[in-house]
């Protein structure tokens, strides 16, 4: 009689437990649960031809089997999957879209990107940002059909009035940091490092004034206030 454990079947369930392990890091436990699932159907489907002696019988079920395990594998393994990155050290954010095969992207489409005051200001003062984005989890369409895991909304650029930061105001920041740059450096720092956006806005204040300067004074008004760059828990650096 031959043994009902083998070698080979050790292996097949190590790949087996490895691959769950390795989608659950990369994924989702829901995921892995319907892969596991999967298999254990082909593995069934395969063994029905010993079970049964009509092989008629034992062919229908087995493809019903495996159209059942077709359908949860389609499931669990493919998704598109909708991001929303950001940049903590300037707050400009963007969306990607990506579709993947088993938590792995195959085509990846990044929105165009939103450009914050606060980037604005860093590359008028000649201190434009590397970009260290961090992302969050929208949207997956599991199977490309069903939303779960995440499914939320989110809203972006409810602040940064365009009119705020115009032309005129980004010519004479540039025109200020051309001309002193080591105080735009400093002013750049201390807005960045300290998040001190109470200078920025006076900064912008004193730039939309006619023959305006700065020496470092805060007077912010309770229309400037409002203007807030993106919201973060996060301390910001360089």
């Amino acid at each position: 009689m031959k043994p009902t454990f083998t070698i080979r079947t050790l292996l097949v369930l190590t790949a087996i437990v490895a691959a769950c392990a390795s989608l659950i890091r990369s994924s989702d436990w829901i995921a892995a649960l319907g892969v596991a699932i999967m298999v254990a159907l082909l593995f069934g489907a395969v063994q029905l031809r010993r079970k049964f002696r009509d092989q008629a019988s034992a062919r229908m079920l087995r493809g019903v089997l495996i159209g059942v395990a077709a359908v949860i594998g389609w499931f669990s393994i493919v998704d598109f999957s909708y991001w929303y990155e950001w940049c903590n050290h300037c707050r400009e954010h963007r969306f990607v879209r990506e579709y993947r095969v088993w938590a792995i992207p195959f085509y990846t489409h990044h929105e165009p990107n939103h450009v914050d005051i606060l980037g604005r200001l860093r590359v008028d003062l000649g201190m434009p940002c590397d970009h260290q984005y961090e992302r969050h989890h929208v949207l997956r369409m599991w199977g490309l059909i069903y939303a779960a895991r995440p499914c939320s909304s989110l809203t972006c650029c409810l602040y940064g009035d365009p009119e705020y930061y115009d032309q005129h105001v980004s010519q004479r920041v540039r025109q200020f940091a051309a001309e002193d740059p080591r105080a735009a450096r400093r002013l750049c720092e201390r807005i960045v490092n300290n998040e001190d956006y109470d200078a920025m806005r006076a900064f912008i204040a004193a730039m939309k004034r006619p023959g305006g300067s700065w020496g470092g004074e805060i007077h912010v008004t309770s229309e400037e206030q409002e203007i807030e760059p993106g919201q973060s828990t996060t301390p910001v650096r360089e």
